[in-house]
């Protein structure tokens, strides 16, 4: 499977799937998970830690599961620091002040926001297969719950840009 986790040293007018996102090829069995990936990504250290060196995780599956998981949490602090910044925006834009250094700072907002909606709506994938494949329900449907919640709120950012 292929998943794209988000890159937070990305440039700051970066907006498409290439600059804001780094790509993890995970292949799996009942005996093995290997990841492989361009750039080094400390989310793959943070789950060996956390979870393999401490013998948390008994299958490649419980594996599998808390490193999506952890895929998709790389998108929480993005959501967040776009909403607020479409908040700055939003202030700005009522306020009246400089309005063309406004429209280009949307612009790349809003092209942010739609490339994270675009890479999860594209990871959905993922879950589905998940489900299919006997991964422990109530695991899968906790990642679904995050899933849901970070699509939500980068729909919220696209619509607020867009009702700017």
């Amino acid at each position: 499977m292929i998943a794209r986790i988000f890159d937070n040293d990305a440039h700051l007018e970066a907006d498409t799937i290439q600059e804001l996102t780094n790509k993890v090829a995970i292949f799996y069995s009942e005996k093995f998970l290997i990841t492989i990936h361009r750039h080094p990504s400390s989310l793959v250290q943070e789950i060996q830690d956390k979870y393999i060196t401490p013998q948390l995780v008994k299958t490649p599956a419980e594996l599998l599961l808390r490193l999506i998981k952890g895929i998709f949490k790389t998108y929480e602090g993005p959501a967040h620091s776009l909403a607020e910044e479409l908040d700055f925006y939003e202030a700005k834009t009522f306020l009246n002040q400089k309005m063309p250094p406004l429209i280009k700072g949307l612009y790349h907002l809003k092209r942010k926001a739609t490339v994270c909606r675009r890479v999860l709506r594209l990871s959905e994938i993922i879950l589905t297969n998940m489900q299919q494949g006997g991964f422990q329900p109530t695991a899968v449907q906790d990642i679904k719950d995050l899933y849901i919640h970070l699509e939500t709120q980068f729909e919220e950012v696209n619509d607020g840009t867009n009702n700017l």
